[in-house]
């Protein structure tokens, strides 16, 4: 929802959707958070639905699967953006 109401207000904005290299990872992180079972599980159900709307939304999706790795790819994402931003329309 949150992302909606952002490319409502900012037509212009670029979404990434930052997705976990697999269910069971995500689980363990957020399992690993202390998060109650019942939370975790309720937690992936509710992703499980938003995952295809998010990847419909986004300009973008990068697996946070090693963190420098996905940072650098969000990096680049950005600055080609800028970039094609700045250019102007072609």
């Amino acid at each position: 929802d949150g992302a909606q109401q952002v490319k409502q207000l900012y037509p212009e904005a670029v979404m990434i959707f930052v997705l976990p290299p697999s269910r069971e990872e995500q689980e363990r992180r957020r399992g690993g958070r202390g998060d109650p079972g019942h939370k975790v599980l309720a937690r992936l159900r509710k992703a499980e639905l938003e995952e295809p709307i998010g990847r419909e939304q986004a300009d973008h999706v990068v697996v946070n699967d090693e963190l420098d790795r996905t940072v650098d790819e969000m990096l680049t994402i950005i600055a080609a953006e800028r970039t094609r931003a700045a250019s102007g329309p072609c």
